[in-house]
């Protein structure tokens, strides 16, 4: 009993521990427009935009391990952060969600959706009135 005792106390107290930093950056913010690359068949080809005003499907950013996105920013999952195939990195882009007519703006600072068809991803920290939560993709613009 008491062994058991101690074990929920080890792992309790674990769950306390602060985590660890994340590793230091690859180096600064940087702006970047990138290469044109091909995902799923579809080619992409980032560049700078006068103006931009797409309409199409956006889903929940899938983040890998690594602690940065592609200009180097600490990945914050409960952020106002997205992805683009094509904008430059860092861009600030005003969403609207067209389903209930909500807007947001966002910086734009990591690649993706790496699904085709999909012209935004959004971090899942996006307030849930916004995003259609349950199919975790939402028409936008």
């Amino acid at each position: 009993m008491s062994s058991r005792l101690i074990l929920g106390l080890c792992a309790f107290l674990a769950g306390c521990m602060p985590k660890a930093p994340p590793p230091p950056a690859p180096g600064p913010v940087t702006y970047t427009i990138g290469n044109p690359y091909q995902v799923g068949g579809e080619w992409r080809y980032p560049r700078e935009f006068g103006a931009y005003d797409v309409t199409g499907l956006g889903i929940i950013i899938e983040h890998g391990d690594d602690p940065y996105t592609a200009d180097n920013e600490l990945y914050d999952p409960d952020g106002l952060m997205a992805a683009s195939p094509v904008l430059p990195l860092p861009s600030i882009v005003t969403i609207t969600n067209l389903v209930n007519g909500r807007s947001l703006q966002v910086r734009v600072n990591e690649r993706g959706p790496n699904v085709p068809g999909r012209v935004i991803a959004v971090t899942r920290g996006w307030p849930g009135s916004w995003i259609s939560r349950p199919a975790a993709w939402s028409r936008s613009r």
